[in-house]
């Protein structure tokens, strides 16, 4: 039984050895990655914390998003970018917003003058006039209303000139 114990403890350290080990540091003004003992000057002035194994970087004025090791998933070209929630991510170039997702793709075109964030949808203003899509940009609520908001992640609220009319994420009035 020592015996088995002793070998299975060897194969655990055997494998921790073996395994990458690797972090983002900060020093003096600059990042640096760090990797099996060596560390490499990263181009980035700023990094945000990690939110969904993603963080906001800022390279040259601009911002983008990396990944745990440090790799751009996203170039760095918004003027502002925001940490993911639930696989998702709002950007901003100069005044128009839009969404990426997680893998760094652009599912809802940066063409937006707002955007709020819902679980599965968000609304969206174009034109003084809001709607709602989903997160492969399908169109849910017409950009048509003078307002909209979530009441909670279910419903929502939309004002047609006096008009309120409440719907559900999926369209539907309630």
């Amino acid at each position: 039984m020592k015996k088995l114990f002793i070998t299975i403890m060897l194969a655990i350290v055997t494998n921790l050895q073996a395994q990458e080990t690797f972090g983002i540091e900060q020093r003096n003004g600059q990042y640096y990655q760090l990797e099996k003992g060596k560390e490499k000057l990263l181009p980035y002035t700023q990094i945000a914390p990690f939110f969904e194994y993603r963080a906001v970087v800022k390279i040259n004025g601009k911002y983008g998003y990396i990944n745990p090791q440090a790799q751009l998933i996203s170039p760095a070209k918004y003027t502002q970018a925001l940490s993911f929630v639930r696989g998702f991510a709002v950007v901003k170039i100069d005044d128009k917003y839009g969404i990426i997702n997680i893998d760094g793709k652009e599912v809802i075109p940066v063409i937006y003058s707002d955007i709020k964030r819902g679980e599965n949808t968000f609304i969206v203003k174009k034109d003084n006039l809001w709607g709602l899509v989903d997160t492969s940009n399908h169109t849910i609520l017409p950009i048509e209303y003078t307002n909209i908001r979530y009441f909670d992640f279910s419903l929502l609220g939309a004002m047609k000139g006096e008009k309120l009319i409440i719907f559900n994420t999926k369209g539907e009035v309630v």
